[in-house]
């Protein structure tokens, strides 16, 4: 590249190349750095809406099955004394709760009750069916949510007269 007969101009010609082929270099770097950067968000803006779609039109099936008031609050989440079984079906899994059923004065009583060890096993049988990086990550994030108590579950006590949900706890 370089000879003993290049003289000081051509020399500085030469790294002054040199320098703007490295400051192209650079650039085309951060461009793509920033190309990259602005798919991840476009990506994420892209779930997001997806999310609210899903959200939206679950919120409009549960009102077109159960009215405004009810739907509004099974969409959030929510349960409200009033409700039937099948609502409360809607936000909580009945497969890790505990059913007890008596007669009390001529009215069927029903007693859900949260049992930790059958949502543990809702658990497992759901991991078994990831790959083992899956089932670890998810295994990490349970750990982690049960660390700072996210594993509890909302509602621990329903029970229901009649069918229809009389008391929350």
């Amino acid at each position: 590249m370089f000879t003993s007969m290049t003289t000081p101009s051509q020399l500085r010609d030469k790294i002054r190349a040199l320098e703007a082929q490295q400051r192209e270099k650079e650039l085309m770097a951060q461009r793509e750095a920033q190309e990259k950067e602005a798919l991840r968000k476009k990506e994420q803006l892209r779930e997001r809406q997806e999310q609210q779609a899903e959200a939206q039109k679950r919120e409009q099936t549960l009102i077109r099955k159960y009215g405004t008031r009810w739907g509004k609050a099974l969409a959030t989440g929510k349960l409200e004394l009033g409700m039937t079984k099948q609502m409360c079906q809607e936000v909580i899994d009945i497969k890790s709760y505990d059913i007890g059923k008596h007669n009390y004065a001529g009215h069927i009583i029903e007693t859900w009750t949260f049992n930790k060890d059958k949502q543990d096993l809702q658990v497992a049988a759901a991991m078994s069916k990831l790959s083992g990086e899956e089932a670890v990550a998810l295994a990490m994030f349970i750990g982690l949510a049960e660390t700072f108590g996210a594993t509890a579950p909302q509602y621990t006590i329903l029970t229901f007269t009649d069918g229809k949900l009389t008391s929350i706890y």
